[in-house]
């Protein structure tokens, strides 16, 4: 088990963001010592902390992550659908600047 700064400098994550995570239920701690308030997190639940990373880079919200973490098989639809938007985006950009 990895204490929650230990884990933050693992995963790169910040404590407070990590804490936000845990409060909006995205990356829940595996154990939270219920005298010192202390939050463990598993060495697994670093793939998770990689992947919410790699999704808010692409643009996903924290909402839409945490859909998105409960149902993976469907991640591949998300990524897909997040393309398209970004793809329209860009021709929107494009049309306005052959205006200008």
């Amino acid at each position: 088990m990895l204490r929650i700064g230990e884990f933050a400098e693992l995963s790169t994550i910040s404590i407070h963001m990590l804490r936000n995570y845990d409060k909006i239920g995205l990356l829940i701690p595996k154990y939270v010592d219920e005298e010192s308030g202390y939050r463990f997190y598993d060495k697994e639940q670093l793939v998770s902390a990689n992947q919410i990373i790699a999704l808010k880079s692409m643009g996903f919200g924290l909402e839409e992550i945490k859909g998105m973490m409960a149902r993976q098989e469907e991640i591949p639809f998300f990524l897909e659908e997040k393309l398209q938007e970004r793809q329209k985006e860009m021709d929107k950009i494009h049309d306005q600047i052959r205006q200008i």
